[in-house]
């Protein structure tokens, strides 16, 4: 599928699509309509100034998430405390993701905010400075990161922004609502570092690439200073009022959400690349449908003319 916006599924500009009827364009891929318009402008600006027209959308999508960078900096490490962690949170962390059914076109990124942290007390780290996009509010420390490289998921994503938590000064006690990674990442970090590291290599192990930041990022700001927490994801005030779910719980990972789904939206000089990717996740749909709908009318044809 070509990475038109507007124009047919294989790349026919639109004012060269002679169909008249809206049901045929429709058909064939075309899209008009000011929104879509406006995003394939924007697009087009970007492809020809990066050079990439040529690419199918599947190849546009992989370019705006870009490569994977997670390789540890051996020079970079979250700062050492050997502080407890205190009873309550003070990150909440969360992951988002774009079009999770297709991962072709899926984008994703991790949020996190430190509750009451401070520019003054707790400034910004070198390893914040160098894997994070880092911000500060009257309420506390927002954080983002995106996820860059194939394999994007939720579990991932969350994966990432417990990593990303780690790297504030002092001791960390992060909250989450995946209940997956947050069981790996406390099975690596409630026990002492040498028993942690699996019979085989990290590469063979699933997602053993951001299991091995837990491990090492944790080992290198001692684990006796972190500590996590599950809750319920996605509560609502009907939950607090309930008593489900308390009241601190529901703020922080509310606002660690909208964090997340900043950061997926964070891709460099890719513009409004969620926008662009969605419209593509629709068109890829569409266009299962439309081929479909040939190879169906090809069958009745073929089996018509046998026949006779």
């Amino acid at each position: 599928m070509d990475q038109t916006l507007t124009g047919a599924y294989w790349g026919l500009p639109l004012e060269e699509v002679k169909l008249r009827t809206g049901l045929y364009r429709k058909t064939v891929g075309v899209r008009d309509h000011g929104d879509v318009a406006k995003v394939q402008r924007d697009l087009k600006e970007i492809t020809q100034r990066t050079g990439i027209e040529d690419l199918n959308a599947r190849q546009l999508a992989a370019c705006m998430r870009g490569t994977v960078c997670y390789d540890a900096d051996p020079s970079v490490h979250p700062p050492w405390c050997d502080e407890f962690p205190p009873q309550e949170p003070n990150a909440y962390c969360d992951g988002s993701v774009s079009n999770p059914a297709q991962k072709q076109f899926a984008l994703g990124g991790s949020g996190v905010w430190h509750k009451g942290r401070s520019e003054a007390d707790q400034p910004t780290t070198d390893f914040e400075k160098r894997y994070l996009l880092t911000s500060f509010k009257d309420d506390g420390c927002e954080a983002l990161v995106r996820y860059t490289g194939h394999g994007v998921d939720s579990y991932r994503t969350e994966l990432l922004g417990i990593i990303a938590s780690m790297g504030k000064p002092g001791p960390v006690h992060f909250a989450l609502d995946n209940h997956a990674a947050f069981d790996d990442s406390m099975a690596i970090i409630a026990k002492p570092a040498e028993e942690t590291r699996p019979r085989k290599p990290w590469a063979l192990v699933k997602n053993g690439d951001l299991l091995e930041l837990v491990h090492s990022v944790s080992k290198s700001k001692i684990r006796k200073s972190i500590t996590g927490t599950w809750g319920k994801g996605h509560c609502t005030k009907e939950d607090v009022s309930s008593c489900k779910v308390l009241e601190s719980w529901f703020l922080g990972n509310g606002r660690s959400d909208k964090l997340a789904h900043q950061a997926r939206v964070i891709q460099g000089e890719w513009g409004d690349c969620d926008t662009c990717t969605s419209f593509l996740a629709v068109r890829q749909r569409g266009y299962a449908k439309f081929l479909q709908q040939i190879s169906n009318r090809t069958f009745v044809f073929s089996f018509n003319f046998k026949a006779c």
